[in-house]
């Protein structure tokens, strides 16, 4: 996946290429909750870089950017998940 735009700043920039191996059916409870940020995958197929939190609703997620900045996303549909395994950064 290529990185567009600065909601994952500082940690990620427009240009970056993030590598994953496999992705994850949504955590069905908070304990199953991604620690970190992951590639998220809603249902309409956009993928975005965030952190998941529980939604308002069952099977919905609040999707988190690192930039405090960035709105946050409020109950999406999340299809998949996936752990951000490696990182190659965009080169000036």
């Amino acid at each position: 996946m290529v990185v567009r735009g600065g909601a994952m700043r500082p940690f990620y920039d427009t240009g970056d290429v993030l590598f994953f191996t496999s992705q994850r059916n949504p955590p069905l409870n908070k304990k199953d909750m991604p620690p970190r940020p992951v590639i998220v995958q809603v249902k309409d197929g956009s993928l975005y870089v965030k952190r998941l939190i529980p939604g308002t609703k069952k099977g919905f997620f609040h999707l988190i950017s690192i930039n405090p900045v960035t709105p946050i996303l409020e109950d999406q549909p999340v299809e998949s998940f996936a752990y951000i395994e490696w990182v190659k950064q965009r080169v000036i």
